[in-house]
């Protein structure tokens, strides 16, 4: 591999922008082994862009040259910074019957460029005996009803959230008379949705 960094030239017009990299062709390396670069975009960048890639000789007497180009479509796909996500608890214990608050200390992400968002969902795993240990969920003044799946309760809050500096809470409202120990986790969801292009991360709090 080349590299050939150092040695780009910026071409620019009214109609184009560019960089231009020549590299100095030996040609018995070319029939034994091809030649091979790399092209790395920019820190979060995400789409499409062409190479120009031209074979070049010139004829040292004359200085005449001919030129024979072929193009390179290239696309980066988008992927999603993990997010960051913390409760301030592990374990709560709390009487039967009673509104379980659960804090999220942290919720962030590292983007970049502004072209992601976050989205918060809460699952509730059943009892043993397949109850549904929470019928509803309580955020910012919303009542999320429980969507019950084969082994969990699952609530998934209206997005997207912005990153909080501060701590949040949802709020849990219990089954009646039911008192036993029960997994929640918050799991927030990045997503990078620069153009056409997605990427989803995943961060999970116990």
């Amino acid at each position: 591999y080349n590299d050939i960094a150092a040695g780009a030239r910026h071409l620019s017009s009214a109609a184009y922008s560019a960089w231009a990299y020549t590299l100095p062709a030996d040609d018995n390396s070319f029939e034994a082994d091809g030649l091979k670069f790399l092209v790395r975009a920019p820190v979060d960048y995400s789409g499409k862009f062409s190479v120009n890639v031209s074979a070049v000789t010139t004829d040292v007497k004359t200085n005449d040259i001919t030129r024979n180009t072929s193009t390179v479509d290239l696309k980066f796909v988008a992927v999603a910074d993990y997010p960051l996500l913390s409760l301030n608890a592990s374990f709560v214990e709390f009487d039967e019957d009673t509104v379980v608050e659960v804090v999220i200390a942290k919720l962030s992400s590292d983007d970049a460029d502004g072209s992601e968002f976050l989205n918060v969902t809460v699952e509730a795993m059943h009892t043993e005996h397949n109850v549904t240990m929470f019928t509803h969920l309580i955020h910012d003044g919303v009542r999320y009803p429980a969507v019950r799946k084969q082994d969990r309760a699952e609530f998934v809050l209206n997005g997207p959230f912005d990153d909080y500096d501060e701590s949040f809470s949802v709020y849990l409202v219990p089954t009646q008379f039911l008192a036993t120990t029960v997994n929640v986790s918050v799991i927030a969801t990045a997503t990078d949705s620069f153009g056409q292009f997605a990427g989803i991360s995943y961060g999970q709090s116990h």
